[in-house]
């Protein structure tokens, strides 16, 4: 008869379960792979002009600058666009187009945490507008942590009519308009230069 192999091995018992931990809440209190995983969750953004069609999170991979027109245009709802501390910059004579337009009337969307440039001031030269869209009929549309220098017309213009269009934390400068939207909170604004 052959010995069994069961009773070569030692039996092994799991501790009992311990309850689950309580979900982070934060970016400080995420764990690295957890870090790394929502940032590859985003859609990379490297190349312009983009039309987002789709539900998602994307965000820049780089800084983007164009010599006029369009850069990214959302035609989506239930879009988190982070522009991930890069700058959107143009160089347009006369000024032409806008660096973020929101296409229609949208909801659930988000744009933060980036800079666009345009030359602006006297010269007029960049960009027409930062920002754009949200137009009446929107909801939840949220601009946070944007700084948009020198544009041709506004800095960011939302719809003031819609009950849900948030600036916050925003600095706009050297703009004939600087925000517009039905609730700005603890943003900067800088009148553009005298000729």
């Amino acid at each position: 008869m052959q010995p069994s192999l069961r009773a070569s091995f030692p039996a092994y018992t799991l501790p009992p379960a311990a309850a689950p931990a309580p979900a982070p809440t934060s970016p400080t209190q995420l764990t690295p792979m957890v870090k790394i995983t929502a940032l590859l969750s985003c859609t990379p953004i490297a190349g312009a002009p983009v039309v987002i069609t789709a539900p998602g999170r994307y965000r820049l991979a780089r800084n983007l600058a164009v010599a006029g027109g369009n850069v990214i245009t959302i035609q989506s709802d239930d879009v988190t666009l982070d522009l991930a501390g890069f700058t959107i910059s143009s160089a347009a004579r006369p000024a032409a187009g806008t660096a973020i337009t929101i296409a229609g009337p949208r909801r659930n969307i988000t744009i933060r945490n980036g800079i666009i440039r345009g030359v602006g001031g006297m010269q007029r030269c960049g960009f027409l507008f930062g920002i754009s869209g949200g137009n009446p009929g929107s909801s939840h549309i949220r601009v946070a942590d944007v700084e948009v220098i020198g544009m041709g017309v506004a800095g960011i213009a939302l719809s003031a009519s819609s009950p849900s269009t948030l600036v916050e934390r925003c600095r706009v400068r050297d703009c004939s308009v600087g925000i517009v939207a039905r609730t700005i909170r603890d943003c900067g604004l800088e009148a553009g230069r005298a000729a």
